[in-house]
Parts: C-alpha cells; sequence; structure tokens
C-alpha cells in the first residue's frame, strides 16, 4: 500500500509537473515575447534619439555659425565705431581751431575797423585842412596878386 500510494503519488507529482510545465512555458512565452517587444521598442526609440541628437547638433552648429556671424558684424560694428569716434575727435580738434580762428579773425577785423576809423578821422582832418590851406593859398594868390598891382603903380 505504502507503494501504491507512494506510485500514485509519484504519478500525481509527475502529472502535476507537467502541468506546470506547460504553464510554465506559456508564461515563459509570454515573457519572452514581451521582452522581445520591449527591445524592439528599445531599439525604436534609441533610433529616434540618435535622430534628435543629430538635430540637435545640426542645430547647434547653425547656432555657432550664426553666432560667429554676429561676432563679426559686431567687429565691423566697433571697427566703424572706432573710426567714427577719430573722425569725431578731429572734427572736434578742426572745430575748436576754426573757433579760435574765427576769434583771431574778429581781433584782428577789430583792429582793423579802429585803423579804418583812425584814418576816416584823419581823412577828415587832411580834407579840413587842406581845406583851410586851399583858402590860405587863395588869401596868398590875392594878396600876391595885391602886392603885384602895388609893385606895378
Amino acid at each position: 500500500m505504502v507503494k501504491y500510494a507512494t506510485g500514485l503519488t509519484a504519478t500525481k507529482l509527475a502529472a502535476e509537473i507537467v502541468t506546470n510545465l506547460d504553464s510554465a512555458t506559456f508564461w515563459l512565452d509570454i515573457v519572452a515575447n514581451e521582452v522581445k517587444e520591449l527591445a524592439k521598442q528599445t531599439a525604436k526609440a534609441t533610433e529616434e534619439i540618435g535622430h534628435q541628437i543629430v538635430t540637435i547638433q545640426n542645430g547647434t552648429a547653425m547656432s555657432v555659425d550664426a553666432i560667429e556671424g554676429i561676432a563679426k558684424v559686431i567687429d565691423q560694428i566697433d571697427s566703424y565705431a572706432t573710426s567714427i569716434a577719430a573722425a569725431v575727435e578731429e572734427q572736434s580738434t578742426t572745430v575748436q581751431s576754426i573757433a579760435r580762428n574765427a576769434n583771431e579773425v574778429s581781433t584782428g577785423v577789430g583792429y582793423v575797423v579802429e585803423n579804418i576809423k583812425g584814418v576816416a578821422t584823419a581823412a577828415a582832418e587832411a580834407e579840413k585842412n587842406a581845406a583851410t590851406s586851399q583858402e590860405a593859398a587863395r588869401n596868398v594868390t590875392r594878396v600876391s596878386g595885391q602886392l603885384e598891382s602895388l609893385f606895378r603903380k
């Protein structure tokens, strides 16, 4: 009886193992299929990430090119600003020189005006003196004529 019970138990155990093996195989197939699907999804996601990295690298390269272009423009603007500042400084120096010269000319014109006034005054005085001299010459001529008349008599 023990032998029979042991045999029966072994048979049941074997049947149970076969049933469990079939069930385990079924579940292992499901898990294996899930792992395969996850591997496919991982490969696809990795490929998409690779494409995104390439896109980011291209965008970065374009950004670097744009920044380099902007830096060149800024350098040109700086060069222009330096040139403009130098030109403004030169113009400022020129304007100051012109202002100094204009002031000197104005002073010179003041002297010329004073001299012209002096010449005009002297000319007026000379004209007066000439009129006086002319009158004196007429008087001398008249007196001379009178003297000549007296001597002829």
